[in-house]
């Protein structure tokens, strides 16, 4: 009768439990009433391994050692019916809250940070397809930054990226705020960044405009880090895939002063765990109309346009291009002889992307290039010439109107003293002829 009695009170609880808080903690509550119906003492040591692997809280370990202690001194028959259905719906409550049983090693999110989850910009960028577009404002607040903080320290300037997925292709930066970031010279891997800090900025930022989120972070560098991936990985809880831009402040090289990445999981062939690692993105400068406009005033006492205005602006614009090619010409050719010569290990994708680059270039042996090419010459060559006649012809014209205008004025001035002259002699003979009358 006992055994039957323990079966029917820990079936219905079961049961009861089955409803309440559902399969997931169907194990758990099958623990807890065995301990509760069973009268070996054996049941209850169960539980104690159970709360620590599953990092219970500290008040359902007391109540499994009150358990504990009701099971080993007295029967499942002489426990009373009352306590033991209320332990019961005690019980079924705190499995049925999981935050109350489960000790979590992160700290209770804030009223800033649920915002930020709830605000949080999932999608993924791909390289070789997504293309970042920094905006003017962006490359001016991380110069004021560096130049404000870090300028006198040498230390990198921190920060995070705001703005918005403007297609599937296209991320647009369009704002930034500066974060306050120390780390060790020394020791990599201890670096410091204000939690509370980002949070609360990007709390103000969102009150101004609702369309702008966090999308990444960036460091003046000039290049990549070895704690970077650290910094990354802590800001994965702001962004589910941040991208990382590298600002240079103060560029020595010609080019974009800005450097995109993501980062991607990377396999090992030999079996190891995978690790994170960096992966390039596309990286471009644009702005809106009202930040154009206010460039071209802040470049208007910069830039001097000189007498032919945007014609030698453009060839400036040209050589610096010039100059750009060349020196991402040297790169390919410096990779290409580390990878002869055994030193780094061949890409496939790199060579994917130089096979592409020789495949678009014209073939320069047609007949019909050629042909088209001394043609456009020829184009050229005939409006310089044009342009030469026609310098030449004004120049000789404004020569002799010149020359014209010289005589005109000296006939002018000659005549002017010749009429003086006849004036003084005509007064000398006038007063001659008047004392000759009055004598």
């Amino acid at each position: 009768p006992k055994t039957i009695y323990n079966v029917r009170f820990c079936c219905r609880r079961l049961v009861c439990c089955w409803f309440l808080v559902g399969r997931k903690f169907f194990c758990v509550c099958l623990c807890w009433f065995g301990v509760v119906t069973c009268t070996n003492e054996g049941w209850s040591c169960w539980l104690y391994p159970l709360c620590e692997r599953r990092h219970f809280s500290r008040l359902c370990v007391a109540v499994a050692r009150f358990v504990n202690v009701q099971c080993s001194t007295s029967l499942m028959h002489s426990v009373q019916p009352l306590r033991c259905t209320v332990f019961t719906l005690f019980v079924c409550f705190l499995l049925s809250n999981p935050s109350l049983l489960i000790r979590s090693k992160q700290p209770r999110p804030t009223a800033i940070m649920s915002f930020l989850m709830l605000d949080k910009v999932t999608k993924r960028p791909v390289s070789g397809e997504t293309v970042v577009t920094v905006h003017p404002l962006v490359l001016l607040s991380v110069v004021d930054h560096y130049t404000r903080a870090c300028k006198t320290t040498k230390n990198r300037a921190v920060g995070v990226l705001l703005g918005s997925w403007k297609s599937p292709t296209n991320l647009d930066v369009s704002n930034s705020f500066a974060v306050p970031f120390e780390e060790d010279k020394k020791d990599p891997s201890v670096w410091y960044l204000d939690h509370d800090f980002l949070a609360n900025m990007f709390a103000m930022h969102r009150k101004v405009n609702a369309k702008e989120r966090i999308v990444g972070w960036y460091h003046t560098g000039p290049k990549l880090k070895a704690n970077d991936i650290q910094i990354h990985e802590l800001m994965e809880r702001y962004v589910s895939h941040p991208v990382l831009c590298i600002i240079d402040a103060y560029p020595k090289d010609i080019g974009l002063p800005t450097k995109a990445y993501c980062a991607v999981e990377e396999v090992h062939d030999d079996g190891t765990p995978t690790s994170k690692t960096f992966e390039h993105l596309s990286s471009e400068i644009g702005a809106e109309e009202v930040e154009e406009v206010g460039v071209e005033h802040l470049l208007r006492d910069i830039t001097d346009l000189g007498i032919s205005g945007s014609i030698s602006r453009r060839i400036q614009h040209q050589l610096s291009s010039t100059k750009g090619l060349s020196l991402h010409l040297i790169e390919i050719r410096e990779y290409l002889e580390l990878v002869a010569s055994g030193a780094i290990p061949i890409n496939h994708a790199i060579m994917y992307t130089l096979q592409e680059i020789f495949n678009l270039l014209p073939n320069i042996t047609s007949d019909g290039l050629m042909k088209a090419i001394s043609a456009e010459t020829s184009d050229q060559l005939l409006v310089l010439y044009l342009a030469s006649v026609l310098r030449a012809t004004i120049a000789l014209h404004n020569l002799i109107d010149n020359k014209l205008e010289n005589l005109r004025d000296e006939a002018s001035e000659e005549a002017k003293r010749k009429g003086g002259k006849k004036t003084k002699a005509d007064k000398t003979t006038e007063a001659t002829k008047t004392e000759k009358a009055s004598s």
